[in-house]
């Protein structure tokens, strides 16, 4: 189950990027995606493209034959989303007629759900309700204060939640995860209830978080299962007392109550291998920097070879001047991250004041997911791209030297390269300096190599792992 939704939050991002791009090109294209500013569509009306949808109050009414992102002050789906809806507002509302064949990932302060949704639901807000006759095909991952399921609702497969409170009387085809204060269950769980749940307290739960927002009364901590219920598996929590008077139906699989076991108590044998020894944590943090290093070094060399093995000479021919463009691309990358993300934050609260609305959300959306983006290929580059750089050249340089009629010179340069700088690296205090030289040379070897794409390598000159030496023109157009 981690896998899943590690997949589906994975794909959430890769969303966003997608929508960003969409954005884009149809500056250029119109027939890239299709942008509507007016907040509407009217019923009866046809998208073949994906949408991207704007306004202080939104209304989809018609059909999207591709992916929606929508956001306003309230946003309303009436119609049909043939693919997955990105959706951010104050008010959401999934409308008994509204129909998402796709997945839902939505962020604001209420959230209900009442139509059909074919895929899974990813939301963070103050609150989600599922009305009779709502129906999620796959999963809910849920974080937030508020969760309820009423009668007549359905979820095909688990339920993952971490909040306040939550309430369960709709039907859920598989598992229930959960992490909270107080939970009430009195609809169907077709296998397990696994729960780590607060213990009930003498007052009620006053919601902080949140403020100036419609939010349903808290009820009181603790645990509830009414007679009604039905857990197909077991009934697994955990919580601070024993709960089980507070459970009137009886699950198929029985109940299991633990205690919460504090860190420090935890046996040696309860420990992560890590902790029990630290030298072998040292030995699994090294082979697993190895593996990643060698693995995108393949990739490298097969996908990218001739832009690679350019940069490499980059690297070797002014290894001075990588360093100091290095130096200054790590700083500004990261510090100019930062200052665009202020700015992009700035820009979508004036246009929320200056009466546009939702154009804020939407705006902070798309921007904000593509500076995602733009950092984590960054990050990249300076946690593996870079060091694969110069592993590859000192790898090249020692095999030609010690094997000068090696064949297959470019995996054991890979090979050989990424070893020596694995061990290296790991040397205490001296590592750390190698490591920060390796980045810097690494990465602005990568800054040059781009500024000079428009000249290419002389036919006289070329740059192989067999001929390290062979001088190359690399000089900048």
């Amino acid at each position: 189950m981690k896998n899943k939704s590690f997949s589906l939050w994975l794909r959430a991002g890769l969303v966003l990027s997608l929508a960003f791009g969409l954005v884009l090109t149809s500056v250029g294209s119109a027939q890239a995606a299709d942008i509507n500013g007016s907040g509407t569509v009217a019923k009866g009306e046809t998208i073949n493209d994906d949408l991207l949808l704007g306004g202080n109050t939104v209304t989809m009414d018609g059909t999207v034959n591709g992916m929606l992102l929508a956001g306003g002050n309230t946003v309303t789906i009436d119609g049909t989303v043939n693919g997955d809806a990105i959706l951010a507002g104050k008010t959401i509302v999934i409308s008994q007629s509204a129909v998402i064949d796709g997945n839902l990932f939505a962020a604001g302060s209420t959230i209900e759900v009442m139509g059909k949704i074919t895929g899974s639901i990813a939301s963070g807000s103050g609150s989600l309700s599922l009305a009779p006759g709502a129906s999620v095909g796959r999963n809910i991952y849920y974080g937030g204060y508020n969760l309820d399921t009423q009668k007549e609702t359905t979820i095909g497969k688990d339920l993952f939640f971490g909040g306040y409170q939550v309430i369960l009387n709709g039907q859920i085809g598989q598992d229930v995860h959960l992490a909270g204060g107080a939970a009430e269950i009195n609809g169907s769980i077709g296998r397990n209830a696994i729960l780590d749940i607060s213990a009930p307290e003498q007052q009620n739960y006053t919601p902080m978080f949140m403020p100036q927002q419609q939010l349903p009364p808290a009820i009181p901590s603790g645990l509830r299962i009414s007679k009604d219920a039905q857990i197909g598996g077991k009934l697994i929590y955990t919580s601070s007392v024993n709960q089980n008077s507070a459970v009137q139906a009886v699950p198929a699989g029985g109940i299991v109550y633990q205690t919460p076991v504090p860190q420090q108590n935890q046996s040696p044998q309860n420990r992560p291998l890590q902790q029990r020894s630290p030298i072998l944590g040292w030995l699994i943090s090294q082979v697993r920097e190895l593996i990643s290093l060698l693995i995108l070094g393949a990739l490298a060399l097969w996908l990218l070879p001739s832009i690679f093995e350019r940069t490499v000479a980059m690297a070797r021919t002014k290894v001075g001047e990588s360093a100091g463009y290095g130096f200054v691309t790590l700083v500004v990358g990261y510090a100019g991250a930062f200052i665009v993300f202020i700015a992009i934050l700035v820009i979508s609260i004036l246009l929320g004041i200056f009466t546009l609305g939702g154009l804020g959300w939407t705006f902070f959306g798309v921007t904000g997911s593509a500076l995602g983006l733009a950092l984590a290929i960054f990050t990249l580059l300076v946690t593996y791209g870079s060091k694969l750089i110069v592993a590859y050249l000192v790898g090249s340089w020692i095999v030609n030297s010690l094997f000068p009629q090696a064949t297959h010179v470019p995996v054991w340069s890979m090979l050989l390269g990424v070893a020596v700088y694995v061990f290296l690296s790991s040397i205490p205090v001296l590592g750390f300096l190698i490591a920060f030289v390796v980045i810097i040379i690494g990465l602005g070897a990568i800054w040059l190599t781009f500024r000079s794409q428009k000249t290419p390598l002389t036919p006289a000159s070329p740059v192989s792992p067999s001929n390290p030496a062979a001088p190359v023109d690399v000089t900048p157009a």
